[in-house]
């Protein structure tokens, strides 16, 4: 997908993050809007092929936050899990998939699973910073050590390093286009 118009507003999305893996029908993702009553000036919904995503109206600096754990799908067994903010009623909900509009370099569409949500009662301040807290090397079946990477424009932003724990391997950059690779150092 490269556009989404929403006609109650009248805007056309700033961002586009969507996909589908199965044809047309299959499509979702997430849209970021220009905002400016926001604190970063954007506001973030969800659709899929069951609900339109609108431009939300309060986005404004009293809408409370909600925490949001994810994993990220490269399409080879890999993947990646984390945490991140938003404000409430931007969209996201447990269970829910959201593709990527791009390829990684697999060349699949990888894609986000929303695996919990948590209002957390305030505005604080926190709206589209991602961390990511765990990274899975499937060709080997490891789990790295340790993850340091982020991302402050939501998902997709993220990216970061991974340290394998068995003294043969090096460290690793990723983000969600490039995945770890554990090599021997």
């Amino acid at each position: 997908m490269t556009a989404y118009f929403d006609a109650e507003s009248g805007k056309f999305a700033e961002r586009l993050l969507a996909g589908g893996m199965d044809g047309l029908g299959s499509e979702g993702g997430l849209i970021h809007w220009h905002a400016e009553s926001s604190p970063r000036g954007i506001a973030v919904s969800a659709f899929d092929r069951f609900s339109e995503a609108d431009r939300p109206i309060n986005s404004g600096a009293d809408a409370q936050d909600e925490r949001f754990t994810y994993t990220y799908f490269y399409g080879n067994g890999d993947s990646y899990s984390g945490h991140g903010f938003a404000d409430v009623g931007d969209g996201f909900d447990a269970g829910q998939f959201l593709f990527s509009s791009q390829v990684n370099e697999l060349g699949q569409p990888g894609f986000y699973r929303i695996d919990s949500t948590e209002a957390l009662g305030a505005d604080l301040r926190l709206e589209e910073q991602v961390f990511v807290t765990s990274y899975f090397d499937a060709s080997s079946g490891v789990n790295a050590a340790q993850v340091t990477a982020s991302g402050s424009s939501g998902l997709g932003s993220e990216n970061g390093a991974v340290f394998w724990d068995d003294g043969l391997t090096s460290s690793s950059a990723f983000s969600n286009f490039t995945q770890a690779e554990r090599t021997i150092a």
